[in-house]
């Protein structure tokens, strides 16, 4: 009977090329930058929602009673009343008074215009900074309505005059809080350069102590 012929090489076999391409490393990849992407867009937002809600939700510890005792209240609800404006495009600055800044934040286009809708949120930045003036001072404090509800009645007035973008950076890439970020990761640089310093005058200084210690030719 006649042999089968042996199958020759590249015929009736299957070429390399046809293996099987495994997806999963792909969708692990995507789902990976996936997940990167959302993590960076979520945490600054999860951070600034996380800030306000310390600052504005401390109670009083027991010892308040006492005299000298000052409330640290009126002090967290005007930070956060910086930070709001400044994510809404009203940033302040190291060289006003907190009644400058705040004129400048009532006269903005930023909150609205006084004596309509947005009258309540004027009124509630004015007795903000009346009480951080007040606790700056040492003067007595009078009763007034929660930080909270007037943050949260400055903070809807500044997203209602908003355009979409400004409401978009201020939801999920807060200035306030990616300054902060920015100026953390900046810390070890400066204090290298702070070292680089200090450690030049010091040799500086001792290289002009050895020289005075050293014989003057003449």
């Amino acid at each position: 009977a006649p042999t089968p012929a042996a199958p020759l090489p590249g015929l009736n076999t299957p070429a390399a090329s046809s293996a099987a391409v495994n997806p999963w490393p792909a969708i692990g990849a995507a789902v990976a930058g996936v997940l990167v992407l959302a993590g960076f867009l979520w945490s600054p937002r999860l951070s600034r929602t996380v800030l306000r809600r310390r600052r504005l939700s401390q109670k009083p510890p027991a010892d308040s009673e006492l005299p000298g005792y000052k409330d640290p209240a009126p002090e967290l609800a005007w930070a956060e009343l910086q930070d709001l404006s400044t994510d809404y495009g009203v940033p302040s600055t190291p060289s006003e008074t907190p009644r400058h800044f705040s004129a400048r934040l009532r006269s903005s286009s930023a909150l609205g215009v006084a004596g309509g809708l947005d009258d309540a949120a004027h009124e509630a930045v004015a007795s903000l900074t009346s009480d951080f003036e007040r606790q700056r001072y040492g003067r007595t404090m009078t009763i007034a309505p929660s930080a909270a509800a007037r943050i949260a009645v400055v903070r809807e007035s500044l997203r209602n005059n908003a355009r979409w973008l400004v409401r978009f950076r201020a939801d999920w890439l807060p200035p306030s809080m990616m300054q902060r970020w920015v100026h953390a990761l900046g810390a070890p640089f400066r204090a290298v350069g702070r070292f680089g310093t200090a450690t030049g005058r010091a040799i500086a200084f001792s290289w002009r102590r050895l020289k005075g210690l050293l014989p003057q030719r003449h």
